[in-house]
């Protein structure tokens, strides 16, 4: 036995003097292709251009993450405040929250709706909206003008990520929502007959985003008793009779405090298995303005997470255009990406995770060799836009957590082959030492 694992050093340490070897894809221009993977101690196991700038795509979303722990809190809960003022108006002051869900809804008009019956209101004039917080029309830079989710604007107060999923009830001859939780409003049903799907999901513009959390608060109010003396739901050119936009002053109280069900650290958990740009440029713009001033824009917002990535994690010469990796302007380098996992390591269980089963061959001597069946967890986010594809993570071998990151900015990319190979080379490595009883 003690020959068998001298092999197996054998052939790790000839594995890891050598890498040029071992280079994955090797038919393919590696002019594009950035490559890194270490040990747990930050040993580089296997390097191709780890100081050149690679488009990250969503993996830029680690980052973002590890700025929101950073500056908010892992058991940070974002909040919306409601006030009312001498008129008899409801005052909603929005602050950015991601995950705002009609389910969310639903609750927050339950706490509501029994407060306003405690102080023996029963009608409500109309509804105003302080969405001040943010800049109105932020426009994400490479965000499209498509239907798709990713596509999504953002806002100070957004409901179910300013999108609707819908369906079509032939038995009934109308759509209906997709989410039995969510209703699907007039102004909302109108432009989903306007996409010209049976089903799916459309997303709202930013002015018909502007709305549609408070008539969605409006219908959830309804539901416990609150009625509306302006009560017309219609939108005819983004105006709304009995909704409308104004400022918190100083006369108005402030009756509720509603704080999210959700801690920062379940929202980012979503955030990177769904990947959702929505939420990550929530975040990104909120900590912005959080850090600044009001009213969040891009450029607070870069200028907070530069500022972190550069100073306080000692990633210089990041390029920031966004939070969420839209953007191809966005460029940092493997090696900078893998600092990045070092950071994030506490958190590495909240990504997406693969466990399987490996069967490697470790090589004997006169061209004979042993398999061994290993069982790997890997924890990784992955990027994709045009001629793009990235990915960065850990293989979990034997307890020790080996940070990866594949960054791919070509067409013809060997992706795949290089994973196979990183693999190859961690286990390899974990094998040898790895303390056996």
């Amino acid at each position: 036995m003690r020959i068998y694992y001298f092999l197996i050093f054998f052939s790790a340490l000839h594995l890891l003097a050598y890498p040029a070897a071992n280079a994955a894809a090797s038919h393919y221009s590696d002019n594009g292709i950035g490559v890194i993977l270490t040990n747990d101690k930050g040993t580089i196991l296997y390097e191709k251009n780890i100081d050149r700038y690679f488009i990250p795509a969503s993996t830029l979303k680690i980052l973002t993450s590890l700025e929101a722990f950073h500056f908010l809190g892992e058991n940070f809960h974002f909040h919306t405040d409601f006030y009312m003022d001498k008129q008899n108006n409801l005052k909603i002051k929005g602050w950015g929250d991601p995950f705002l869900t009609s389910e969310a809804i639903k609750s927050l008009c339950s706490d509501l709706g029994a407060l306003l019956k405690q102080k023996n209101i029963k009608r409500i004039h109309s509804i105003i909206i302080d969405d001040t917080f943010f800049a109105y029309d932020i426009n994400i830079p490479g965000a499209g003008n498509s239907s798709n989710p990713y596509d999504a604007p953002v806002g100070a107060l957004c409901a179910n990520f300013n999108t609707v999923f819908f369906t079509y009830d032939k038995s009934t001859n109308r759509f209906i929502s997709a989410e039995p939780q969510t209703p699907l409003l007039p102004f909302v049903e109108r432009q989903v007959k306007a996409s010209g799907l049976k089903k799916g999901r459309i997303i709202l513009s930013c002015r018909e985003s502007r709305f549609y959390a408070p008539l969605l608060i409006k219908y959830f109010l309804k539901l416990q008793g609150i009625h509306f003396i302006n009560n017309t739901s219609a939108v005819s050119e983004c105006q709304t009779i009995g909704i409308s936009f104004g400022n918190i002053q100083k006369n108005d109280k402030k009756i509720l405090v509603w704080v999210s069900p959700y801690s920062l650290k379940e929202i980012i958990q979503k955030l990177l298995r769904y990947s959702s740009n929505f939420i990550a440029n929530q975040i990104f713009l909120h900590i912005g303005a959080k850090k600044i001033s009001p009213p969040a824009t891009i450029k607070k917002g870069v200028h907070v997470l530069k500022d972190y990535a550069e100073n306080t994690l000692e990633i210089k010469k990041i390029k920031i255009d966004e939070g969420s990796g839209l953007s191809r302007n966005n460029k940092i380098t493997p090696r900078g990406m893998v600092k990045l996992l070092f950071d994030f390591m506490p958190y590495h269980d909240l990504m997406k995770r693969k466990s399987y089963i490996r069967r490697v061959k470790f090589q004997r001597l006169k061209n004979s060799a042993v398999t061994s069946a290993v069982t790997i967890e890997e924890f990784y986010k992955t990027g994709t836009l045009k001629n793009v594809r990235t990915r960065a993570g850990y293989f979990k071998l034997n307890n020790r957590l080996y940070p990866y990151v594949i960054m791919v900015n070509q067409k013809k990319n060997g992706y795949r082959e290089i994973k196979k190979k990183l693999q190859k080379i961690a286990v390899e490595h974990s094998q040898f030492f790895y303390k056996r009883p």
